[in-house]
């Protein structure tokens, strides 16, 4: 394995339980956006599919890293205790 290769667990969304171990390699894989975001425990979606483009079809596959910020736990319940007290400041009627 390079340098510039990783190996990453894929989880199944649509079968959980299930999964893969696959390798990839930064510079050919993650577009370079991404490629930062590459370190241990980072989520990221892979797709696969096929599509059909002027009677032809094309095999694609696309690295997509989780781009949100890590909250702390506190930073969590402060924003649950912040939408408690807008919420209660609703008027429905």
């Amino acid at each position: 394995m390079a340098d510039s290769d990783f190996t990453a667990r894929l989880e199944d969304l649509s079968n959980p339980g299930t999964y893969e171990i696959a390798e990839f390699n930064i510079n050919e894989d993650v577009s370079p956006e991404d490629q930062d975001l590459v370190k241990p425990g980072a989520l990221f979606y892979y797709s696969i599919g096929v599509t059909m483009t002027s009677g032809q079809l094309q095999k694609g596959a696309l690295l997509r890293f989780k781009r949100l910020p890590d909250w702390t736990e506190q930073e969590y319940d402060s924003s649950i205790d912040r939408a408690a007290e807008l919420f209660k400041k609703l008027k429905w009627d």
